[in-house]
This record gives structure tokens, C-alpha cells and sequence, in this order.
């Protein structure tokens, strides 16, 4: 224990910290602060005896004085090797630049140099129980939602959705940190991210999601990010990112092709050094965090553009799953279907309820654009709305279907004429023309605007803020 305090002093404090160091300054100094924290301190002078002490103790925080030499460093890699989850702070010296870089190739991220000062040491202490607390709250919530994740909740048995699960599986058990999801709205790509995590070593870790296209960005840098108190107006205190919150497990960058270049900047600057900076922030902060991100864009078109950094794009792909549309799933759509009905059935107490031959028949029949989602969507209303025992093809709002390459509903790309100007047309104007139509032909209602283009409704509005796209006052506005 630290001095002045006794055996029970630790009770019922919900972190303990290990301090390793021969030096009764470091340990005076620290007590008011770790009993003002609700810490509770472990003491040992060695690293060979702090071990058993963390065996014992199970520290989440570690402050290690500087290493004498190899032994010290590898009785460090061992103390990491054990407990992969403890965060260390290493007080350094000039006698001890070689150990520092050797402990940052074990895993240590946080270095304070000797001799130390009080406040710096507390701010980065601090910093590390913050993240901590974060961690360990979303670890509980994570556990608690885990098995609904796995990758044999995942339903489908078509041969290009069966090589995409394939792959993901491989990356789950692997040690890549980067991962990009590419898919149409709706057709799973946060389910398969969950089933990375879930089926991953860090699956006991957090799992946090983030829209980056719902959020918008003036605040996105600081959700990510996080932010000291002060850092702007109303910044009354300080934020931990989402970043931080990630911290050993895994972080999922839905829609990331809408991220600004000055956000993309700052998300490769992770990639490179896994550290990150609150804004106001003067203290670089460790974070060992799997990225999965996701997109219904063709990233490598806009780095062709200049919309995508190439760098962070290739960063990203380190390894790349593509989740094939409903269309092209063959009978998955009845296996979805039947599970799904299953489930509702149950939800909506109508045990007896069940879907027709020819139910079956429409919606294997049927293009299903919004993909997985549309069909939970369209079941959810059948069977809300069903009156009888068996739901039939007229319960299910499909409109009619149309004969495509894939059995389903037609794109409607024939039916589409594009007359160029002789000057020629910018793929943005045709963008703003493209999204300025629809949105008249649906009376503005951006929900119904962005399931006929088959993207998320966060998208769509993105590209409205973006084109300043606004309807008239006497419009309607959803």
C-alpha cells in the first residue's frame, strides 16, 4: 500500500494502480492525488517483484520508474505479456533512452521524463484513469450484448456472401488493425464489423460505433477526439473521444467517405502512430484500437477525384470485404425472410403467423434496392398489420416488380436518358441535379428521397449541407 495508508483503504475503490519506483518522493507526492481519484495504490520498489503484485492486485494502471537495464526490460515485456491490458506511464532519463525506446516496442505509450514533475505526472495519470473508467464501462455493456454477434447469428449461404464471411472470419482471428466494409445501404456491413470484433482477441474489449455522416462537422473532431475543458466556448469540461473510449477493442467508421480531408488527415495520423491528441490537448495519448471502417461509396473513384485521400485509402484497405447486395444472394432473401418472420411473430405475439407460397415467391421475386433492411422493414409492417394467419403478396408493400439481370425489380438504368451539353457536365452538378429530382419526386421527404437512392438518410443530407440544397418554403421537409 502507499504510505500512510492501511490494508483497507482499497475497499471498494473501483481501480487500483501499480507503482514501481525505490523513490519515497514519487510515492509521497502521489497519495493526496490517487485518494482525491479514488485509487487504489499498489507499492513495490522492482520490477521482478511488481508480478506477483499484479497477479495479485489485477492493477488497470502502472507508473514504472525508469529501467536500470535489460532484465528490467524484459521483466516489462513479461508484466505487459501477463496483463496486456494494463496501461503503463514510464518516468524516463537520459541514462535510460535506449529502455524507453525498447518499452515502446512492448506496448508502452506514455512517457514522463525525470525528474518528474507533479502536475504533468497527474495530468497524464489522469488522462489514463479516464480512459480506463470509459473502457471498462463499455466493456460491460459489450459483454453483455456479445452473443448476439457472432458470426453464427449471421444468416446466408450463398456462395459470394459465404468467401465474404470467409475472409472476415480470418481478419477477426487475425492482428490486422485496419479493415474496409464495402456494401450498399443496408446490407450489413455494422453486423459483420460486430461479428470481427466479437470473434477477435479483443473481443472482451469495446466496441464503438460511430456515423460519421450523422454527425456533423464542426463536432466530429471533438467526438472522435475528444477535447480539454476550455477548448472552446462550450467546453465546460473535458470530453474523452471516441477514440479513447476504443481503447483494446475495436472502432467502426460507418459511411467513412464523408469524413472532411482535415478529419482524414488526422485519422491517417493514427493509422501511423496509434496516438491521439484532444483538441487543446498537449498530451499524446496511446490507444491500441482495431479500425473497421465502411462505405457504400467507390473510395478508389473518389481518390480519382480528389474527394479521398490516397493515402488514408490505402491505409484503410489493408483488407477489404465486399458485402454482395440482396439481389445477388440468391435464396438467402427466403432464409432472411423466414427468420425474420420468426422473430416478429414472437415480438408481436402472433405465434401462428406465417408467410405464403407465393409471399415467399414476391419477395424472392423482388429487387429489394434497400437490401437487408428494407426486407426487416417491409416484414415488420407486414406483420404489424396482418390481419389473418398467413401473410400473403398483397400484405407486402413491393410495388411491381420489374424483370432484371438478377430475377428482381430493374434498376431502371434503360429507362434513364442523359443529355450531355456540348461544353460537358461535372459529375457534381450531376450529382446535385440527380439529388435536387428525386427529392421533388418525393415531395421532399428526404427518408423516402434516400431509400430510392439507395443510401443512408445521414448521406443524403450530407450531400444537401454540402450542394446547399434546400426546398422551397412552401415545401414539406422530413
Amino acid at each position: 500500500m502507499l504510505p500512510g495508508g492501511n490494508a483497507d483503504e482499497g475497499i471498494g475503490m473501483e481501480l487500483s494502480i501499480l507503482i514501481v519506483s525505490k523513490d519515497e518522493r514519487l510515492l509521497t507526492e502521489l497519495h493526496p492525488f490517487l485518494a482525491r481519484k479514488a485509487v487504489r495504490g499498489l507499492y513495490t520498489p522492482t520490477l521482478e517483484s511488481s508480478l506477483e503484485i499484479a497477479a495479485e492486485g489485477k492493477p488497470e494502471l502502472a507508473v514504472i520508474d525508469a529501467p536500470a537495464g535489460d532484465r528490467d526490460i524484459e521483466l516489462l515485456r513479461k508484466l505487459k505479456k501477463k496483463h496486456p491490458s494494463l496501461q503503463i506511464i514510464l518516468l524516463t532519463d537520459g541514462s535510460s533512452l535506449n529502455s524507453g525506446r525498447d518499452a515502446f516496442t512492448i506496448g508502452v505509450r506514455n512517457f514522463v521524463p525525470k525528474p518528474f514533475d507533479l502536475e504533468t505526472l497527474s495530468s497524464v495519470i489522469s488522462v489514463a484513469l479516464g480512459s480506463i473508467r470509459k473502457r471498462k464501462t463499455r466493456d460491460a455493456l459489450s459483454r453483455a450484448t456479445l452473443e448476439e454477434f457472432g458470426f453464427e447469428r449471421i444468416i446466408g449461404v450463398s456462395e459470394g456472401f459465404k468467401e465474404t464471411l470467409d475472409v472476415a472470419r480470418r481478419v477477426s482471428e487475425s492482428d490486422a488493425t485496419s479493415v474496409l466494409i464495402r456494401g450498399e445501404s443496408g446490407t450489413g456491413k455494422e453486423l459483420i464489423a460486430r461479428a470481427i470484433h466479437a470473434g477477435s482477441r479483443r473481443r472482451d474489449g469495446p466496441f464503438v460505433d460511430v456515423n460519421c455522416a450523422a454527425i456533423p462537422d464542426n463536432l466530429l473532431e471533438s467526438e472522435l477526439f475528444g477535447h480539454e475543458k476550455g477548448a472552446f466556448t462550450d467546453a465546460g469540461r473535458e470530453k474523452i473521444g471516441l477514440f479513447e473510449m476504443a481503447d483494446g477493442g475495436t472502432i467502426f467508421l460507418d459511411e467513412i467517405g464523408e469524413l472532411g480531408f482535415e478529419l482524414q488527415a488526422k485519422l491517417l495520423r493514427f493509422l501511423d502512430t496509434k496516438m491521439v491528441r484532444r483538441i487543446a490537448g498537449s498530451l499524446s495519448i496511446a490507444i491500441d484500437a482495431r479500425i473497421i471502417a465502411a462505405t457504400n461509396r467507390e473510395l478508389q473513384k473518389d481518390v480519382e477525384n480528389k474527394k479521398f485521400r490516397g493515402d488514408l485509402y490505402y491505409r484503410l484497405n489493408v483488407v477489404e470485404l465486399r458485402i454482395p447486395p440482396l439481389r445477388e444472394r440468391g435464396d438467402d432473401v427466403v432464409l432472411l425472410a423466414r427468420h425474420f418472420i420468426e422473430k416478429l411473430r414472437t415480438d408481436f405475439k402472433k405465434p401462428g403467423l406465417s408467410l405464403s407460397r407465393t409471399a415467399l415467391a414476391a419477395i424472392r421475386k423482388y429487387n429489394w434496392p434497400g437490401n437487408v433492411r428494407e426486407l426487416m422493414n417491409v416484414l415488420e409492417r407486414a406483420v404489424l398489420l396482418s390481419k389473418g394467419g398467413v401473410i400473403e403478396p398483397s400484405d407486402l408493400p413491393l410495388g411491381e416488380p420489374r424483370s432484371g439481370p438478377h430475377g428482381g425489380m430493374s434498376s431502371g438504368i434503360d429507362d434513364v436518358r442523359i443529355e450531355l451539353p456540348d461544353e460537358g457536365i461535372t459529375l457534381e452538378v450531376m450529382e446535385r441535379k440527380l439529388i435536387e429530382a428525386t427529392l421533388e419526386k418525393c415531395g421532399w421527404n428526404v427518408v423516402k428521397a434516400a431509400k430510392l437512392l439507395g443510401v443512408g438518410r445521414g448521406t443524403l443530407r450530407y450531400r444537401m449541407k454540402k450542394y446547399r440544397i434546400e426546398p422551397a418554403l412552401e415545401e414539406s421537409f422530413t
